[in-house]
Parts: structure tokens; C-alpha cells; sequence
């Protein structure tokens, strides 16, 4: 440490009872202390001058998480800039004006700045962890500053278990300012910041490295996927590499041999089973340009990592996607979860870097007592050519192309060069007039439900209200009963400790257009369970339980149940709610928690193409049918401007005018057989917000999967079984349906077979 630049090593433990360090070598899920230390001392003060001081936060736990935030010792936030993300320093500085910082996994490292100088001598400030566990699995949520400091979450011991909460929630660090006469030399971080208040760009710590979209657009892809597939009782944390098995550590097996100097993107996904994974990767760094298909947050736009938080938390996601250019040195590295449990337990692979043009794969060292000897390495079929599947999806790289971002230019310049070429489609309204005509319209959607979402329930509120929008249906999730809201999933939680019986969510509200079926995955978890107790998860319809799951699981840490629950409603309003019962839990380290995961709602039979019936009270297409007589003279269509300013007027005369310029292309359609996954990409040409869905073979063939439209390309990307049969005389074309009826079809390329 210097003066005024301090390293803080923040790490929970645990002692047992004769006051010596104690750990669980049994527990693979992951090893919780019940104390936090900083720099191996408990609740330490700190006397800081009245000025700027570098803290540098490494998070040195087995493996906890955390969400660190700074306050006076009234509870008020006190604000600071992040300089540094995993020990490299940010081209701009990042503002947190609510004392409060992102998840940070184990092995993340913050460097923040804080300036004391407003502080009169005396005055206390507080580090406060705010991120709960009730286990290794994942961190909880954040409990709010408030309740810290007013002591309203208060853990207790009870005979000797923690209940009514995380003993590692509360403050860990005292902070007392003393005075400062002396003059602070130090940069002002708000100098730094991405935009001036008076909207200037601010100045530059160290740039990013540049990397064009030439590069972006040749790299190579890979996926790596980590979860418990395929382990064993010993060794149960396994990764999955580029779509294949899942493998425990074999420092002999070679995973990935990226190029010396090549810029690649690698996939970094969690394998599901509710748990969380910080993935490090060793020598090189590597800028983030999504988590969960989006742009990444400011905090991490701005800097170069080598640990990304995979798994459900508040500020994470089920994926992370990375650049990362290799430099420097060829040889031999690896990738693991920093969750220690699960690394020391074999949740690691091997990497290395390749001059070019390399041919033999660099051998393995094994050491031994009598010094290091070499055998063959082995390497995965995809070592060198990486996921291709992957390489075809679509990807976001607008914060890190120097361009400013175009997207993937050679895709979207079709959609724009398509309105010309679209309005031959818009001759085919002639044969769109039909599908406007709803026979033919109805038949698609009638033949097979359209699935308005389906996908993790992450986002809630927007995701399904705007899916739903598409046949008239609203809906609006409610704040979660004392805030236990997770993204990705609901969850309802009974605190233990507590003499509460039931606890409910807030109703979800759904006004439906038409009948509905509503499907979700609900699992009901029971922890340190008392023997013979019964709880219970419970579905109400418009105020009445309609149905109860209940387990009667004994007490111990894996009370874990799913159930898939299927529910049809007819048109109208209803409010559904999801509640938690139990017996009294009082005195016991009990906790009942329920998610709700994998939402979807189907309109039921034809009746999703009422709405476009309905509109056609704008049942004007037909009378749109002689504009569809014009056709012949095409030179009107040419002369649109004028012949479109009427179809212009249309739209607010009725909402399917977009289904007169609806259309979609197929640009790839691909089924790998080993992987089970399908890929169907194209652009379109309608109002955001419709559902576009791919069909085996014609409307009424197997359904592969959909998504709603936001723009004008689509991906449908199923990492799930597919059609059964597929490679004997299954049917050899997809047809991929719009909400309001465009429809077309592709060939398969079938790989992997």
C-alpha cells in the first residue's frame, strides 16, 4: 500500500469452535464464511485524510459475491468514480452517484476513487456488503442500504445456524476522516468521464485497443459452456467446447488454439441448474461487447477484463460474448471458474496460442518426482476452426467498431435495397390480398399456435407486454412481495426465522384478445427443510387457487422440485399470482423459495388471426384489392410516392397497412444434427413488435421455434432437440410465418450428419 493508494482484500471465513479456521472439503457447491475480513482482519478501521485515495477491492473469497457500497454512518450513499475493472485502468471513468457497485464475482477486481475532502474530521463512513447467499449455488439479491442501517435485516444465530438472513450482509469496513492540510495532486477521475456536464467528451485514461470490423467480421467464434454435464460424484463441474461434450479437467486435452496475433470471439454461457460461474481467463484480456444479446453496461464498456460473471444475477446474464486479440507469447494456457470449489474440482480446460502456420500440437507437461517429462497432447475436433454455428449467427459489435458501429453491413444493406425490391413483393399483395383476406392469413396461424414468447421471463415487464401486444393482449407484472424480484426469474421467498405462513407476488394481469395458453417451467426449492414439513407452491386465477404443488421432503439442502404447469384462459381480463405456503418457520433456518422460469403464451387455435381479421375492418385490404389491380399498371407503384402517400394514410386507418409491406428472406437455415441446434436467420420487412415463427416443412409442420421482431434482421437460434427423424425423409424445407401472415420458405443445410 501506499498513502492514498490502498489494496483491500475482501474475503469471507469461517472458524469453528476453538476459534481455528474451518473449511468443508465435502461441499463442491461452493464454501461460505459466516465473517468478513479485510486484509485478514475483522471489522477494521481506517483513518483517511480529508482527500482523493485509490482503492484497489479484489475479491479474495472461496466462493461469495459481492455488492459493495459506501455510506455515512446515517445510511446516505456516498458517491465515487470506478478508475480500474480487473486491475487495468478504464478509458473513461465511470460515475457511481449511489455509492453502490456492480456484482463483483470472485477474483474481480474494482479500483474506485473517493474523495474525502466534503468529510469534516470525525466523521465515520462505512464498506457495506449488500449481496445475500443462501448457499454456493449463487448469490441472492441485494438487500437494500436502508434496511442495513437501520437494522431492520438483522441475521441471528439460533442454536448454531444463522436465521432471518446472510451474517455477511452489514458493514465490514470503518472509514474515520481526519483532517489534511497538504495539497491532493491527484487527478480529478470526473475529468475522465465519458461526457462532460457541459456535454463535452471528456479526456481519455488509456484507450481501448482498436479493432476493426474487418477483424470483427473474419474473427473466429467459440463456445464454451460451463455446468454439470457429463461429471462425476468427485468431480462434477464440467465444460462444454463449441456445442460438444461436457469434460472435467485433462491438462493433456487441447480445447482451442487460437492464432498468435488473430482477434477471435469466444461465447461464454452458463449450463443452467441455477448457478453462477466467474470465468477467468489467464494471459490475455478481453473487452465485452454483449451480455445476454445486449450492449454491455458503461463499467464494463470501458474497460479490459479476464473475469466474466456468468449466471443469474441482478447485473449478469446467462451469457457474456468477448474480443479478445492474442499477443505476445505462444504456449500453453487455461480457462476455469473462479468459484473455488468448482475449479478445484476439475472446472478448468486447456488453451494455448499457435504461431501461424503451426502444425503439431505443443506437447503436455507432466511433472513428476523425478522432473518434468512430455507426452502427446490430444485436441478437440473444433481446436482450430472453432463454432461455426456460432460464426453464422448475428452480432452486435457497434461500441467496439472503429465506424461507429454499422452492424454487420453486407446483411442489412439488403432489408434497405428490399423496399425497391419489395415493391415486387408489394405486387405480390395481389397474392398478399389473400393472406389479407384471412383465409389464407388465418390457415398459418390456425394450423400450428404462434408462441408469442418464449424465452427466459429475463426483463420481465417489456418483453412480454411488447410480445403480447401483437394480438391486442397486455400484460404487467407487479413489484415482487418484499422485493424479491431476481432477474431472469420470479421468486418468492418465505424468510426464515419468520412466522410468516404464505406469501404471494403481487398479481400478474393479463387482458387477452383472444383464448390463451399460458406455460411455465415452476420450481419449488426446500432448504434445510424440517422432516415431515409441508411446503407448497400455489397457482391463483382471478383470487382462487387453482392448483397446489407441495413436497414433503426432509430436512436437507436438495428439497429441489419442477413442475411444468399449463393453464388456458378465455378472452377477457384475469389476474394470476404465484404464492408460497409453508407451517410456521419460526426458530428454524428453513428458507421455501419459487421461480418461475421459461414463460410462454399461446393463442389458442386460429384465434391469434382475429386480430388481423379484426383489423381488416380495415376489411379496406380487399377494398386495398384494386390498388392490388394496379399492379398491372406497375408504373404507379413506381410513381408510389404519390399511389403510397394513400397506403401512408392507411396505416392509422388501419394497423395491418404493415401487413401490406410485410416480408420476409431467408438468408441461412441449418440444423446440426450432433448439436441439436437450430438456426434460422433472415431479414424482414414489418412492424416491430410481430412474432416471426419457423415451421418443419410447410405452417402446419413441427414448430422449431420463434422470436419477436426488433429491426430488420431475425435470428432463431433452438440449442434444443430438434425435429425427430430429420435425416430420413424428414422434410427438407422451413417455413418461416410473420404475425400478420407473410410467409416463405428456405432449404435446409443439414451438418454434423
Amino acid at each position: 500500500n501506499r498513502d492514498y493508494d490502498v489494496n483491500l482484500l475482501i474475503a469471507d471465513k469461517a472458524w469453528d469452535s476453538d476459534g481455528q479456521l474451518f473449511f468443508n472439503i465435502f461441499n463442491l457447491d461452493g464454501f461460505l464464511g459466516d465473517q468478513i475480513l479485510t486484509n485478514w482482519l475483522w471489522k477494521p478501521t481506517f483513518e483517511v485524510r480529508a482527500r482523493r485515495y485509490r482503492f484497489r477491492l479484489l475479491n479474495g473469497s472461496v466462493s461469495r459475491y459481492y455488492r459493495l457500497a459506501l455510506a455515512t454512518e446515517d445510511g446516505t450513499p456516498v458517491p465515487f468514480h470506478m478508475i480500474a475493472n480487473d486491475g487495468n485502468i478504464m478509458e473513461h471513468a465511470v460515475y457511481f452517484e449511489n455509492g453502490r457497485l456492480p456484482t463483483q464475482a470472485i477474483a474481480e477486481r474494482y479500483d474506485i476513487i473517493v474523495d474525502f475532502a466534503g468529510f469534516a474530521p470525525g466523521t465515520k463512513l462505512y464498506f457495506v456488503n449488500l449481496l445475500e447467499h443462501d448457499d454456493g449455488r449463487r448469490p441472492e439479491e441485494a438487500v437494500p442500504l436502508a434496511d442495513v442501517f437501520s437494522g431492520a435485516y438483522n441475521p441471528t444465530i439460533v442454536g448454531n445456524e444463522w436465521v432471518g438472513g446472510d451474517p455477511c450482509v452489514g458493514k465490514f469496513l470503518e472509514l474515520e476522516v481526519v483532517a489534511y492540510d497538504g495539497e491532493d495532486l491527484s487527478m480529478n477521475p470526473a475529468d475522465y468521464e465519458e461526457t462532460l456536464p457541459t456535454g463535452e467528451p471528456g479526456l481519455k485514461m488509456i484507450p481501448l485497443p482498436v479493432i476493426t470490423q474487418e477483424e470483427l467480421d473474419n474473427a473466429k467464434h467459440r463456445t464454451f459452456s460451463f455446468g454439470r454435464s457429463s461429471g462425476t460424484d468427485d468431480a462434477p463441474w464440467t465444460v462444454k467446447t463449441d456445442g460438444g461434450d461436457g469434460f472435467t479437467m485433462d491438462p493433456r486435452r487441447l480445447s482451442a488454439a487460437p492464432t498468435l496475433g488473430d482477434v477471435e470471439i469466444w461465447h461464454i454461457e452458463n449450463g443452467g441448474g441455477g448457478w453462477s460461474h466467474p470465468i477467468h481467463i489467464h494471459f490475455e484480456e478481453a473487452q465485452i461487447y454483449q451480455r445476454d444479446g445486449v450492449a454491455p453496461p458503461s463499467y464494463e464498456r470501458w474497460a479490459r477484463k479476464d473475469v466474466f460473471r456468468v449466471g443469474r444475477m441482478e447485473d449478469s446474464g446467462d451469457s457474456v460474448d468477448i474480443v479478445l486479440r492474442f499477443r505476445d507469447f505462444a504456449g500453453t494456457y487455461v480457462e476455469h471458474c473462479h468459484n473455488t470449489q468448482h475449479e478445484d474440482h476439475a472446472m478448468l480446460l486447456r488453451w494455448d496460442i499457435e504461431n501461424p502456420g503451426q502444425f503439431s500440437v505443443i506437447p503436455t507437461p507432466i511433472p513428476t518426482w523425478d522432473g518434468v517429462t512430455y507426452v502427446d497432447s490430444v485436441a478437440l475436433t473444433t481446436f482450430r476452426t472453432g463454432d461455426e454455428d456460432a460464426a453464422a449467427d448475428e452480432h452486435n459489435f457497434r461500441h467496439l467498431a472503429g465506424d461507429g458501429g454499422v452492424v454487420d453491413p453486407p446483411v442489412e444493406d439488403p432489408p434497405v435495397e428490399d423496399p425497391p425490391a419489395e415493391d415486387p413483393p408489394a405486387e405480390d399483395p395481389p397474392a398478399e390480398d389473400p393472406p389479407a383476406e384471412d383465409p389464407p392469413a388465418e390457415d398459418p396461424p390456425a394450423a400450428d399456435p404462434v408462441t408469442l414468447i418464449d424465452e427466459d421471463f429475463a426483463g420481465g415487464v417489456g418483453d412480454f407486454t411488447h410480445a403480447a401486444d401483437v394480438f391486442g393482449t397486455t400484460g404487467t407484472f407487479g413489484d415482487q412481495l418484499n422485493g424479491w424480484w431476481k432477474t431472469g426469474s420470479l421468486r418468492i421467498k418465505l424468510q426464515s426465522g419468520t412466522d410468516i405462513s404464505s406469501a404471494w407476488e403481487a398479481p400478474f394481469t393479463l387482458d387477452a384478445a383472444a383464448d390463451v395458453t399460458i406455460a411455465f417451467d415452476l420450481k419449488l426449492d426446500l432448504i434445510n427443510w424440517p422432516a415431515g414439513q409441508l411446503g407448497e407452491a400455489l397457482l391463483a386465477i382471478d383470487g382462487e387457487i387453482v392448483e397446489v404443488l407441495a413436497s414433503d421432503t426432509a430436512s436437507n439442502n436438495f428439497g429441489y422440485q419442477a413442475f411444468s404447469v399449463t393453464v388456458s384462459l378465455e378472452a377477457g381480463a384475469h389476474t394470476l399470482s404465484i404464492g408460497g405456503r409453508a407451517a410456521d418457520l419460526s426458530g428454524t433456518s428453513a428458507r421455501l423459495k419459487i421461480e418461475l422460469d421459461n414463460v410462454s403464451v399461446v393463442a389458442n387455435g386460429g384465434a391469434p388471426a382475429d386480430p388481423p381479421a379484426e383489423d381488416p375492418p380495415a376489411e379496406d385490404p380487399p377494398a386495398e384489392d384494386p390498388p392490388a389491380e394496379d399492379p398491372p399498371a406497375e408504373d404507379p407503384p413506381a410513381e408510389d410516392p404519390p399511389a403510397e402517400d394513400p397506403p401512408a394514410e392507411d396505416p392509422p386507418a388501419e394497423d395491418p397497412p404493415a401487413d401490406a409491406v410485410d416480408s420476409i428472406s431467408l438468408t441461412l437455415v441449418r440444423y446440426n444434427a450432433d448439436r441439436e441446434r437450430w438456426i434460422v436467420k433472415g431479414t424482414v420487412d414489418v412492424q416491430d413488435g410481430q412474432t416471426i415463427s419457423a415451421y418443419l416443412g410447410g405452417a402446419d409442420g413441427e414448430f422449431i421455434g420463434s422470436i419477436v421482431v426488433d429491426g430488420s434482421t431475425f435470428k432463431i437460434r433452438v440449442d434444443l432437440t430438434g425435429p425427430d427423424g430429420l435425416a430420413e425423409g424428414a422434410p427438407t424445407t422451413v417455413t418461416v410465418i410473420s404475425t400478420l401472415g407473410a410467409t416463405t420458405s428456405g432449404d435446409i443445410e443439414i451438418t454434423g450428419i
